[in-house]
């Protein structure tokens, strides 16, 4: 008898069963204001967090948050010199 497959998603909201929310590239790219290629630019890089569902890019709440903290602007640090004396 051969195994019973189950489906893990839904195949309107594809949301696995522990209710973790996923998100698109697209909804990604809606998110944070950018093109979709960059979206898929910066996954296919490893530049973002991400998971991948087949050939799909798919992102979690958590994953959202790591690309926020990412993008987030860092304060600029003045390079230290060597002071020469006069």
């Amino acid at each position: 008898m051969p195994p019973e497959r189950v489906c893990l998603y839904s195949s309107t909201h594809l949301r696995p069963r522990n209710n973790l929310k996923l998100y698109s590239a697209e909804d990604i790219a809606e998110i944070f204001g950018c093109s979709l290629e960059t979206v898929w630019r910066k996954s296919r890089t490893l530049e973002w967090p991400h998971m991948r569902l087949g050939r799909r890019f798919r992102y979690s709440e958590e994953d959202i948050r790591k690309i926020q903290e990412l993008l987030r602007p860092r304060p600029v640090q003045a390079a230290k010199t060597k002071r020469i004396p006069l």
